[in-house]
């Protein structure tokens, strides 16, 4: 009798420290900056909001996507309208438009800034700066910086990415140009 009784305590806290730990795996904690993206076995379901959620820890992940502005450095080496090689270093305030995770997600996973933002933004250093002379360059910096952030705006937009900003922190013109 007295074996049974102690048998059954074991057992009963084995199954209520198991319960706990399935407990604490089905919660999850989406922040503000953050939308979570709920999978079952790797099919997108829907997009978790900010809060507390439980999932079913045995067929459902929770991915969670940041949609707080990043800084992002670009870093490029372009030629002027008149064959300078500029090595322009410029930042790009982005972030992943909230309303469209779930389609985000479904591209690129967690690579929008890698898959869309980084090389949209050399394109768009590339083209831009292509159309100035060096001295053009420097004269005109404002309104390059505006013509960069509108193209890079206009290529990502659609993607489900925001550009808040781009500031251009640096031109290093070829020595021989600096000369």
């Amino acid at each position: 009798m007295e074996n049974d009784f102690s048998f059954t305590g074991i057992l009963t806290a084995i199954g209520a420290f198991i319960g706990l730990i399935v407990l604490f795996m089905s919660a999850t904690v989406i922040e503000q900056t953050e939308r979570g993206v709920l999978t079952r076995f790797g099919v997108v379901q829907t997009v978790l909001e900010p809060g507390f959620h439980f999932v079913n820890p045995f067929t459902q992940d929770v991915y969670t996507l940041d949609v707080s502005v990043q800084a992002l450095p670009v870093d490029e080496l372009v030629y002027s309208k008149d064959s300078q090689i500029v090595h322009v270093v410029a930042t790009v305030n982005y972030q992943l438009d909230a309303s469209k995770i779930k389609e985000i997600f479904e591209e690129v996973r967690k690579e929008a800034e890698n898959r869309y933002v980084i090389p949209r933004s050399k394109d768009a250093l590339k083209d831009i700066l292509s159309k100035y002379t060096a001295q053009g360059i420097i004269d005109n910096r404002g309104q390059i910086t505006l013509e960069i952030k509108n193209r890079v705006q206009e290529r990502v937009f659609e993607d489900g990415v925001i550009i808040q900003d781009v500031s251009i922190t640096n031109y290093d013109f070829d020595d021989l140009y600096e000369a």
